[in-house]
């Protein structure tokens, strides 16, 4: 476990000592990235010898485990969850902890039983999805959205359809970057370029409770964004689709007779509706679509006028005077031409020009997006973008060390054979955000859960605040989620509380159910629960005694003789003192477990989280 600690945070050494190197190429003299880079590499090489001491030994001493916990290169998360059914190195297992995606790839047949609508997709290759095929791209994302977010979701062919995966995965991400540093008050996203899709308003809003503003700059795509959040009528109080002006380099380089914006007179309210388009038009983008979405009255679509903006770029065109955002995020258009845009023959997910196509490519778009945000500054908490490229991640990373940005965090997004990086950087958040680790697990008080569902038949729900709304999701949110097999607490607690600690976490086990095993000597816990033998009932009051520093088996039978350890569900709780004031509780379920175990699972680790907080500490997940 240690040295599994120690093995990310040497990575995270790596990572940002390979970043701050990149950024003194063009500021060779910066006296804070040389300060940064020298504290880096003496924590790096701290962090390489402590490693090699435990690797010397297979049990180490525990003065080597206390040097570890005391020392900054401790400091690390805790160890990612491995992905069950997920092989390493697969590109499951690489897919953001927190997504459904990571603990079980789509069962394309089984989804086929349920919604038949797929079924041609896979006959017509051997029961292997064909993802060359436009319209069963395009059926996938309609079945896993609907599957597994309760979300009704469709668009005409030719619109990018966007692979469900990679866009949980920037959803969740964000939720790391808010719990380093996040703006007071309700979350409210920006997503530049929303698309007809609008699938990041869609998935913040059920995933997170998040309210959201999509922005757009073309009929098509506005018209078939306000049917989607029309089709989600429970939604409506998070989102607004709006309405913005094209830029003029973009609207030269696409040619103004395209539908990029040649309706700019028809009326705000009516520009999301279907009024611009012929009744056959209509009928034909209207004819394959589910009747969730076809019979649903379109949303309404808000004209933000060129007057109203905070400006006239990436971000600040969509931007009203005086508004606050916590974060922005974007899909840039990738690529140069429409030509660079049909050479991946694997996959076939659509776009428009507007969608794929910029002068300059991603790289000059982000560069105006860079720029523009120099501007704004603290309007927007986290500036974010996808980045389809690693050369533009290390370009755009450079250009904002050379203006002084200081906030910077990478990742890399994983889904199927694809890859993608993403860029976030801030003007207003706390130094240590740029090189605090993001968080492997949950944090306390993310608001990350299902909203509610309309009602049967489709009927909207009583209209209630947006405030209500979140506060709602909030409350759902450790029930939303899947519940990973590995957690980790970090507790603030006297120094003096370890025997305390550990008592209330063997309790927690013994009130459910769980025979354990403890070692207060070692300071963990092994336990085994069988469901089918098990006595539920917990006691009404009263802790379970303390057991002994020497070896204890909980579970003994007459006369101390231990009985044969039953078969079940297995377990580990161990606790780490990373310094004093300062411990890790970390529960792992074994792999043996059944998936049927997580619920049971994910209550008994909102239990034992309880039973923390109860005991006055500071816990955070």
């Amino acid at each position: 476990m240690a040295a599994q600690l120690l093995a990310e945070a040497i990575s995270e050494y790596q990572q940002s000592l390979q970043g701050i190197s990149e950024a003194l190429t063009a500021s060779p003299d910066e006296q804070e990235l040389l300060e940064l880079k020298s504290q880096l590499e003496g924590a790096l090489l701290e962090a390489q010898a402590t490693l090699e001491g435990l690797q010397s030994t297979d049990t180490p001493p525990a003065s080597v485990l206390a040097g570890i916990a005391s020392s900054s290169a401790a400091a690390a998360p805790p160890p990612t969850a491995r992905p069950r059914n997920a092989a390493p190195g697969s590109s499951n297992a690489r897919i953001h902890s927190r997504s459904k995606y990571a603990y079980q790839k789509p069962d394309f047949r089984a989804l086929a039983a349920r919604y038949p609508s797929m079924l041609p997709f896979l006959a017509s290759k051997g029961g292997v999805y064909d993802f060359t095929d436009p319209a069963a791209c395009r059926e996938l994302t309609h079945v896993l959205l609907a599957e597994d977010f309760g979300i009704q979701w469709w668009l005409p062919l030719g619109q990018l359809v966007p692979p469900v995966t990679n866009r949980v995965n920037y959803i969740h991400w964000l939720e790391d970057l808010l719990s380093l540093s996040k703006p007071e008050g309700p979350v409210t996203g920006l997503d530049i370029g929303c698309g007809a899709n609008l699938i990041y308003p869609l998935l913040g809003a059920v995933l997170c409770g998040w309210s959201f503003v999509g922005a757009d700059v073309t009929a098509a795509a506005l018209r078939w964004a306000a049917r989607n959040l029309g089709a989600n009528p429970h939604l409506a109080q998070l989102i607004e689709v709006r309405r913005v002006a094209m830029q003029q380099e973009q609207q030269q380089f696409l040619g103004a007779d395209s539908d990029q914006g040649g309706d700019c007179a028809v009326a705000a309210a009516a520009y999301g509706d279907d009024g611009d388009l012929a009744a056959d038009e209509l009928a034909a983008e209207l004819a394959d679509a589910p009747e969730a979405v076809a019979a649903a009255p379109p949303g309404t679509v808000v004209h933000l006028e060129a007057s109203q903006a905070a400006g006239s770029g990436i971000v600040s065109g969509a931007v009203r005077h005086g508004e606050r955002y916590a974060f922005c995020m974007c899909n840039p258009p990738f690529f140069e031409s429409i030509e660079d845009a049909g050479r991946n023959p694997s996959t076939a997910f659509g776009g428009t020009a507007a969608e794929m196509v910029y002068p300059g490519g991603e790289l000059a778009f982000l560069t105006a997006m860079v720029q523009d945000s120099l501007k704004l500054r603290g309007a927007v908490h986290w500036y974010t973008s996808m980045v389809g490229k690693k050369g533009t991640l290390r370009a755009v990373r450079s250009m904002l060390y050379r203006h002084g940005v200081r906030v910077l965090r990478t990742t890399e997004f994983f889904q199927g054979k694809t890859s993608r990086w993403a860029l976030a950087w801030s003007f207003t958040a706390d130094a240590a955000a740029a090189s605090k680790p993001l968080p492997r697990f949950p944090a306390a008080g993310t608001a990350t859960a299902q909203v509610a569902q309309p009602a049967s038949g489709g009927h909207v729900l009583q209209a209630q605040p947006a405030a209500q709304v979140q506060a709602a999701a909030a409350a759902a949110a450790a029930a939303a989620r899947p519940v990973s097999r590995k957690l980790s607490w970090q507790v603030h607690a006297p120094a003096s509380a370890s025997a305390a600690l550990y008592d209330v976490a063997l309790t927690c086990l013994q009130r459910a159910g769980v025979t354990c095993e403890s070692e207060k000597g070692t300071f963990v816990i092994r336990g085994s629960y069988d469901p089918t033998t098990a006595d539920h009932a917990e006691p009404a009051t009263g802790d379970a005694p303390s057991p002994s520093p020497k070896r204890q088996r909980v579970g003994d039978g007459a006369h101390g003789k231990p009985r044969k350890q039953p078969t079940g569900w297995r377990m580990e709780v161990h606790l780490f003192q990373q310094h004093a004031g300062l411990f890790l509780l970390t529960a792992t379920l074994h792999k043996s477990a059944p998936e049927s175990a997580l619920g049971w699972w994910g209550a008994l680790s909102r239990r034992l989280q309880d039973d923390l907080s109860a005991k006055n500490w500071k816990v955070t997940l």
